[in-house]
């Protein structure tokens, strides 16, 4: 009888030698002027919020604004399993990030990034910029708003729009805690606590509670 190494050296053999080929890069798709104009913020900035009790809050960014590039696969072309690399093809996608943080452990995290809608056919996905913000606090849930922003390749179905990005909500300008601003965006309408963003501010406020928010300070 022959040694099981020996009878398994055909099927490794042939296992291993399936390669895949190099993947394909589609090109760059840095953020859009449009998509940019959505962060009004640079790294030298410090955010002052005014509470429900009168007191400060001030958020700075200790790290700056975090701009780099990623690879955003859109298809596989081949897969040799554990043996090879996949063959994929993807874009070269920018990220903006930067990150408010006060010395008693809330923050402000703000990106701009690009995502896709899959499609069965890669001519047909739809490829948009976005912008999230979120809310981070000892003492309550994460706080999530995220707005499409600019739309690079086809416009996304609304069936995926719904999934994250239509449940935030426009409610143009408005009053919030005293203070009137323009042209405001906020996360869920369903919950409670919300986060309120416009352009030309970035955070106006942020609601905790029904009794417990910040706002933004001139």
């Amino acid at each position: 009888m022959k040694p099981l190494s020996v009878l398994l050296f055909p099927i490794l053999f042939l296992y291993s030698c399936e390669t895949c080929d190099p993947s394909i890069s589609l090109g760059d798709l840095p953020l859009t002027e449009v998509t940019k104009s959505y962060l009004p913020y640079t790294d030298t900035d410090t955010l002052v919020f005014m509470d429900e009790q009168g007191l400060e809050h001030v958020l700075t960014c200790p790290n700056g604004k975090d701009s780099s590039s990623y690879q955003m696969d859109v298809d596989v072309l081949c897969d040799a399993g554990l043996s090879a690399a996949p063959q994929l093809l993807f874009y070269n996608i920018e990220l903006q990030e930067l990150a408010f943080t006060d010395t008693a452990g809330n923050g402000i995290n703000i990106k701009l990034y690009t995502t896709f809608e899959d499609a069965s056919n890669v001519d047909s996905i739809a490829i948009f910029d976005c912008l999230e913000i979120v809310n981070s606090n000892p003492q309550t849930d994460f706080m999530v708003l995220s707005i499409p922003t600019d739309y690079q390749l086809n416009v996304p179905s609304n069936g995926f729009l719904a999934q994250g990005y239509d449940s935030n909500q426009f409610i143009g300008d408005t009053t919030l805690y005293g203070k009137a601003f323009q042209g405001v965006y906020r996360s869920d309408p369903a919950n409670d606590a919300a986060i309120f963003y416009n352009k030309l501010n970035g955070v106006v406020a942020i609601r905790f509670s029904e009794d417990a928010y910040w706002v933004l300070k001139d």
